[in-house]
């Protein structure tokens, strides 16, 4: 298993503009209607499939496949994510919070999945992660209401997701998924 910091990075790619495109569906929902952020949010996730799947073949033409450590490490990283939401919500966490206070949950445990993915799609993730939690910490301190809060949040994504994504420039594209 090569995980190291010499181990290619081939999740790197994928995953950066998986997150650009959550973060630009994040800041859509947010800007024309805070109420159907969440189906924004599904929106983003989709589209950041199909990038994934559009640019795998290039990426693993150049980059090869993830190893099985990578693969591994990223399926914990879900499988804690979907956990997390799944206990809080079971235990009626998110029955009596405002929706800043449960999208405030949601970025923040989303950033612990960043966290852990640090090894699978390399170190960006992990300063993803810290930027993501200092910005949540900020918006709780300084009572920032619910549309900057996921507007900055989207703009880190985006950031943060166009630059793993850069490599991509120098990949010949396939589009076939």
């Amino acid at each position: 298993m090569t995980i190291g910091k010499s181990a290619p990075l081939p999740m790197q790619l994928g995953g950066g503009l998986f997150v650009a495109c959550v973060g630009a569906a994040l800041i859509a929902g947010a800007v024309l209607g805070e109420r159907f952020l969440g189906y924004y949010l599904i929106s983003g996730m989709l589209a950041g499939i199909a990038a994934i799947l559009i640019t795998r073949r290039s990426v693993a033409m150049r980059l090869g496949r993830p190893s099985g450590g990578q693969i591994g490490i990223f399926l914990f990283a879900v499988v804690f994510e979907l956990a997390v939401f799944l206990l809080l919500g079971r235990a009626g966490y998110f029955l009596d919070r405002s929706l800043l206070s449960i999208w405030q949950t949601g970025l923040a445990i989303v950033a612990l999945h960043f966290l852990i993915m640090r090894w699978s799609h390399g170190p960006l993730m992990l300063l993803l992660a810290i930027a993501i939690l200092i910005w949540i910490a900020l918006c709780i301190t300084a009572s920032v209401s619910l549309v900057p809060m996921i507007v900055g949040d989207g703009a880190l994504k985006i950031l943060f997701g166009l630059i793993m994504a850069i490599p991509l420039l120098k990949l010949p594209i396939s589009f076939k998924p």
